[in-house]
Order: structure tokens, then sequence, then C-alpha cells
């Protein structure tokens, strides 16, 4: 079903971005578990971490990205969606939580990290024209550049820079406590000098049914001011120069309830180096 919607949305010229989650895995229904019937600390076995390193806001669950078996694994799916299902480009979930162990700094994963880089560099190497993006939301530039250069090789990646400002611009109920400045600054931001090295989002992370940047306020009765409101966060979302992701609904029902958020307008036939998330929408945007 999933490859007859890909090569539908292909023969309309729209591109497909798959989100893939490789920052845990399991451990429901997953033949990996305790694979060979070994573990330490009722954890996951041979093929996950089995130390403080297993730990993710999923459970003890992430995969033990040092081993080789495991890069193998994940390299073998990514190459599944791009090879067998002709997805355009896929969106990696949560990329903090594969190169560091606690979303922070405060410990890498040099392993994580190493296996971004490999996945990216195949990826070019193999599947010319598909994008890849990090859902990382630490603003971090290296996410964006160059393998070569020391980065992870991403095309884009999620940005916070844009969302949390101009939503508190928009929910300010004073002029004289609004900061254009920081709207400006939401705008024009970019990671290495690449206005399309961003995707911005609508909505705050890490919530299933959250409200958008325009919509906080649309929800409440249909007062003037209200409105006025609305329209004050569509604003800055439909002139940012950078890759829009409108989202809607939870992560598990965006395909099944509203497959045409999932997709992408392109501007040129599937297979090409750029494309935008947003609507499927007639308007033509820079």
């Amino acid at each position: 079903m999933f490859k007859r919607f890909v090569k539908r949305a292909h023969q309309q010229g729209i591109a497909v971005i798959l989100d893939v989650v490789y920052n845990h895995l399991g451990p429901s229904d997953l033949d990996l578990w305790q694979f060979d019937g070994w573990s330490e600390h009722k954890r996951g076995g041979i093929y996950f971490y089995n130390d403080d390193r297993a730990h993710t806001p999923w459970g003890d669950i992430r995969p033990d990205y040092g081993r080789g078996e495991v890069r193998q694994y994940i390299r073998d799916n990514v190459f599944m969606w791009l090879e067998e299902y002709h997805v355009d480009g896929l969106r990696f979930d949560g990329t903090v939580y594969i190169r560091t162990v606690h979303g922070s700094s405060d410990q890498d994963l040099p392993a994580g990290w190493s296996l971004l880089q490999w996945l990216n560099g195949q990826i070019t190497q193999h599947f010319l024209g598909r994008i890849t993006i990090a859902e990382d939301m630490q603003n971090n530039p290296w996410l964006t550049k160059d393998v070569g250069a020391g980065g992870a090789g991403f095309g884009a990646q999620w940005d916070a820079n844009f969302v949390h400002p101009i939503r508190q611009a928009v929910i300010t109920p004073e002029d004289a406590q609004r900061s254009l400045l920081a709207i400006r600054d939401a705008l024009c931001y970019r990671y290495n000098d690449d206005a399309f090295a961003r995707v911005i989002h609508r909505l705050a992370e890490g919530a299933h049914g959250a409200r958008g940047v325009s919509g906080d306020h649309a929800h409440g009765p249909r007062h003037v001011w209200l409105w006025e409101r609305a329209l004050h966060g569509r604003a800055p979302v439909a002139e940012c120069h950078a890759d829009r992701a409108h989202w809607r609904g939870g992560r598990g029902s965006g395909f099944r309830d509203r497959p045409r958020d999932l997709v992408m307008r392109v501007p040129s036939p599937p297979g090409t180096l750029f494309a935008r998330f947003q609507h499927l929408s007639p308007e033509c945007h820079r």
C-alpha cells in the first residue's frame, strides 16, 4: 500500500519524505531483543547497550551503534526505503539521542555520530538527489556540514530557532513586550549560511496534538483580537526563507488520516536535489 502511495505521489509531481526512528528499537515485538539469550541488567543483549548508554526517553533500548551488525542492520533499512520504496528522503527522528546519551553534550556517543556520517555518506554515494533531515532541535550547525568537513552530512535539520520566538511574539499580550528583533532573527537564521539547511515547523516539539504558531489563539472565542493574533502567526511562517513543515495531528495518525501532510511539493519531477515540506497548495514559494 505504501509503495502505491509513493508511486501515486510521484505521478503528481510530489516527493515523499519518510520519518525513520533509529534512536531506539523495541523492545516489544522485536526479535533482536536478547537475541541469543544473553543480557546484562535485564537489558537488550548483544545488539544493544547494556550499561548507562542504553537509556533513552523511551526506555533502556538504545542499539549498540558501535557493533558492526547493528550498523549494517540500520544501513540496510535505510537502503530498503530508498531503493525498494523509492522515497525521496528520510527524516531521522531524535538524532540528538543517537549522537549523545542523554540528549545533551554531557556525554557524547562517538559511535552514533560516526553512524550518522556513514549513513549520509552512503546515501550521497548511492542515491543522488535524495535528502536527509535531522530532527535534532539543538541548533547544531555541524549536523548539516559535509562529512568531509567533519559534519554529519544531513541536507537539512529541524530548526528550533523559529517556532519558539515566533510563538512567543504571537502570545505576548502587550506590543511593548514583543521583540521585533527576535522575529527578525527567527526569520533570517541560517545554518552554515544556507537558508534551506533548516526545516521550520509550526508546532512546539514533543506534544501530540500540540497547537501551532498560528493556532494558539484561533481556537478560543472568535473575537477580532484573537483572529488578529492568529494572522500574526501565519505571516512569518509564510515569509520565512526555509523548508516548511506543516504537521497535522499526532505522529501515529498523520498518514492514516491526513496523507497530504506527509508529502512535499516539488518544483520539478521527483528525484531533484531539493524539495519543500508544505501542504498541497497551488501557491508558488521562493
